[in-house]
């Protein structure tokens, strides 16, 4: 027994339309499938009778690790408030991008937050971690972006 790969990481969201426009028009990725998914499955794996969801896969052509957000249209969800980045269960997304300071710049003059600028290893060496930042979706659920030192 063993896992084969990471398929995927999912987000509840509250707007399918506003989520698309963070993550494909904005973070660049590319839908991959978009469906309306309803009946006996989804009831039986959502534990929630007549449930119906709009599923969109995001990736980056790559295959093998996709962005799930799943906007519920039946029973619609609730918003909760966003917990402390320490708390048990709270999740994020972590992309490697080719320039955090650039995607940094760029986000926060369109009014994303962050919760911080890229903080910056000094003695990262590659294949590690040099320039790390968090930013949020439009729903709250964090996204981490992470530049890679330079190679050899």
């Amino acid at each position: 027994m063993k896992v084969e790969w990471l398929h995927h990481t999912g987000f509840n969201v509250s707007d399918m339309d506003q989520s698309l426009e963070f993550y494909r028009d904005l973070l660049g990725l590319e839908v991959t499938r978009d469906l309306v998914f309803e009946g006996e499955i989804l009831d039986k794996l959502g534990g929630l009778p007549e449930s119906k969801a709009h599923i969109v896969f995001l990736g980056n052509g790559d295959d093998r690790h996709f962005l799930e957000l799943v906007e519920w249209l039946s029973p619609v969800g609730t918003a909760t408030d966003a917990a402390p980045i320490n708390d048990v269960g709270v999740s994020h997304l972590g992309l490697r991008v080719d320039d955090a300071d650039r995607f940094y710049e760029e986000l926060s003059s369109k009014g994303i937050r962050f919760t911080h600028p890229p903080v910056v290893r000094e003695n990262a060496t590659y294949p590690d971690v040099q320039k790390i930042c968090f930013l949020q979706d439009p729903d709250g659920n964090r996204v981490e972006l992470l530049e890679v030192a330079p190679g050899p």
